[in-house]
């Protein structure tokens, strides 16, 4: 077998080793930072570096509900072998919105041009239309294109920021990608949803909705306490979170708007005190105990080091963000529900009765339990 099978075996198996022990302790924080590494180790290997769907094949591999026939690392390993020899180059033209290109040029490798091919019937104007081309490698038509897009959305920023400083109106600055691509070759080509295009939605049950709106939705206009303006911006940081595109965006604005009710401004560990809080709110109002280990790394190992302007250490999921907002819209509506039946108009004093509350040692005990590193040592301060 080639050196390059070689070279990544041992990752595998110890992929396979922390699966294993994933699935006897459910600590699945340490699998997925073990699969980031497994992943990089394969990638770092030139003869796989261009496979795609090698996080999707890692999910598989480690899936220990799938059965294997055989020994699942040689299955992996001839996996990559017949997926290497699928690896090729190819030039990706991606459509482009609002934008006038008189001549040709290149930001990065990426050529800005106009076409007069188009996936549709092409109208009078269609050898201006503008479009971005860039030549990517790798397996499959799909991946390609999303890479490609990547690379010129990434040259359009740096358009976008030459731009800022001469344009006097803003709204010059909206260019960007349009919903279509298309392989130079002519192979391939596709359509895609903008991440930030809107999509109609029919209010015809709207009216029965509002009858089992959440709390959020019951916030006063005019005359709120204190605690409900907290709420109220806790809206606003959700609101935003459900419009970003971008997963730090959406992580970091859920954050902001769990802060907004549960966080202690004087508190020296702040993630500590949002969690203790967070997971005592629910014990006390819906039931809901949220799990302390991926809340505590979004905190501190995502939000602390973007608001810093340091990378976050965190690989961003989709699924994961989906989890944490809507769990922030659970803590807003027990928030609400706590502040309606304890007639608390302050959060500060919402806050302190939570600490005093008889669910808070169980809480506590709870948190040392499922993850001990954090916790063992910690204790709310003063109480």
């Amino acid at each position: 077998m080639p050196d390059d099978f070689q070279l990544v075996r041992p990752a595998l198996i110890r992929l396979r080793q922390a699966a294993h022990s994933a699935g006897e302790t459910g600590d699945r924080l340490t699998l997925r930072k073990k699969r980031v590494e497994t992943l990089a180790k394969i990638r770092a290997v030139p003869a796989f570096a261009n496979i795609d769907g090698l996080e999707g094949d890692l999910d598989g591999f480690i899936d220990p509900v799938r059965p294997f026939e055989s020994d699942p690392v040689e299955l992996f390993l001839n996996h990559l072998r017949e997926m290497s020899a699928q690896v090729r180059t190819a030039t990706i033209m991606h459509y482009l919105l609002h934008l006038k290109i008189p001549s040709a040029f290149t930001v990065d490798a990426v050529t800005f041009h106009t076409t007069d091919r188009w996936p549709q019937t092409p109208g009078p104007d269609a050898s201006e239309r503008p479009a971005a081309s860039v030549e990517v490698t790798g397996t499959d038509p799909g991946e390609m294109a999303l890479r490609a897009r990547k690379r010129t959305e990434d040259a359009l920023r740096k358009l976008r920021i030459t731009a800022a400083g001469r344009m006097g109106i803003k709204q010059m600055l909206r260019f960007g990608l349009a919903g279509s691509w298309a392989f130079e070759d002519g192979t391939n080509s596709g359509f895609w949803l903008r991440d930030d295009a809107p999509v109609a939605l029919d209010l015809a049950d709207m009216a029965e909705w509002l009858q089992t709106a959440p709390q959020a939705a019951r916030i006063p206009v005019d005359g709120r306490s204190q605690a409900q303006e907290q709420a109220w911006f806790a809206v606003l940081w959700l609101d935003k979170a459900s419009l970003a595109t971008d997963l730090l965006d959406r992580t970091l604005f859920a954050i902001n708007a769990l802060e907004a009710i549960l966080g202690n401004k004087s508190a020296g560990l702040k993630a500590e005190w949002l969690i203790y809080h967070r997971i005592l709110l629910g014990a006390k109002v819906s039931g809901w105990w949220t799990s302390p280990k991926p809340l505590y790394a979004f905190y501190d190992k995502v939000r602390s080091f973007a608001v810093h302007g340091s990378i976050p250490e965190v690989e961003l999921v989709e699924s994961d963000i989906d989890f944490l907002i809507a769990d922030v819209r659970m803590a807003l509506d027990d928030y609400l529900s706590l502040c309606a039946s304890g007639g608390h108009t302050r959060r500060s004093k919402l806050l302190k009765d939570l600490r005093n509350s008889p669910e808070a040692p169980e809480v506590l005990a709870f948190l040392r339990e499922h993850d001990p590193e954090v916790w063992s040592g910690w204790t709310p301060p003063g109480e």
